[in-house]
């Protein structure tokens, strides 16, 4: 026999792509009081798209809570001390999104080096004007953090003819073929420190 959980779902009810719960025992809201008839219950949290004020008040409220997950990759937005404390284990959305953001950076870099925007401008003023574009092959790309993301991002750019350098708090001892260079994320921070005092 098996047994069927209660999924809270900490988002707005509307949210198309919560089609995906179809077949689980869940419940949508974004005020703890939409959870109430579950705080006795076995629950597990899916942090959707709610606040971490939300978050927090809904854990607390809950007596039985086996799982928390977070749609997001970060968890800067999830922890709070009632949760680190507890032995309830946290998931994340770590590499979900990395592909998508990878394609987003190439075509925010095509878009400016490209100047898309006047491009359109133009078409719908329909006007034909000539104008100088950036090439991206040669430019630089920085990457800050090189994770699940940051490989995404690489991995699109550097077939375009991009040099990449990235900041990781430990380089790898092995090249990386992506990477013109790696920095440690220390020589980082005190750059950001001397700038910013």
């Amino acid at each position: 026999m098996s047994i069927e959980h209660t999924v809270l779902v900490l988002a707005q009810e509307n949210d198309p792509q919560l089609n995906m719960l179809k077949g689980l025992r869940h419940i949508v809201g974004r005020e703890p009081v939409a959870f109430a008839s579950a705080v006795k219950d076995p629950v597990v949290i899916l942090s959707w798209s709610g606040p971490k004020a939300l978050l927090r008040e809904v854990f607390i409220m809950c007596q039985d809570v086996l799982w928390v997950h977070s749609r997001s990759a970060g968890l800067d937005s999830t922890l709070f001390p009632e949760l680190v404390a507890s032995k309830v284990p946290l998931t994340n959305g770590s590499g979900v999104f990395s592909l998508s953001l990878g394609e987003f950076s190439l075509a925010a870099i095509l878009y400016f080096a490209k100047d898309f925007r006047r491009m359109i401008r133009n078409q719908v003023a329909g006007v034909w004007e000539q104008f100088d574009v950036e090439e991206i092959a040669g430019q630089t790309v920085g990457i800050v953090g090189y994770g699940d993301i940051g490989r995404a991002v690489a991995a699109r750019v550097h077939p375009m003819g991009m040099n990449v350098l990235a900041i990781k708090r430990h380089p790898p001892q092995s090249a990386d073929p992506l990477i013109k260079q790696f920095y440690p994320q220390t020589r980082y921070s005190r750059c950001s420190r001397s700038v910013t005092t």
